[in-house]
């Protein structure tokens, strides 16, 4: 059994060239050492988005190439999406809709709750003003 993963570096490169977006460079920015352990950041940039501008990002440090790029992917991935009025859909989405219900339900119960709480101290006062 597997499990697919697209990789967001791929999911970039790919949305650029359906949307005639000259495709993404990816630039080492800079490599720091730390306890014996080397960590590296990339700039990424694409030359023109929807609103006719440069995007450009630098990410976060990585243990690796793959980890530091695909940072920084979705850095210039997320801005495009809001550009172009679009959304990727995985199963992490499916969860976080399910958990987004749930929440809102027990908000409203919470709610109810607080309400009638609310009446019930009202008629409390009452009486205890009789």
């Amino acid at each position: 059994m597997f499990v697919v993963h697209e990789e967001i570096q791929l999911l970039l490169t790919k949305f650029c060239k359906d949307f005639d977006i000259p495709p993404p460079t990816y630039t080492l920015h800079e490599t720091k050492i730390i306890q014996d352990v080397q960590y590296k950041r990339y700039r990424a940039s694409v030359p023109y988005s929807g609103i006719h501008t440069s995007l450009e990002f630098v990410g976060r440090y990585g243990k690796n190439d793959y980890d530091a790029k695909e940072d920084v992917a979705v850095s210039l991935l997320l801005p495009l999406l809001d550009t172009y009025d679009r959304k990727i859909r995985h199963l992490n989405y499916y969860h976080v809709e399910a958990l987004e219900e749930e929440l809102w339900k027990a908000w409203d119960k919470n709610t109810a709750f607080e309400i009638e709480n609310g009446l019930l101290r009202l008629k409390l006062d009452d009486f205890k003003m009789e």
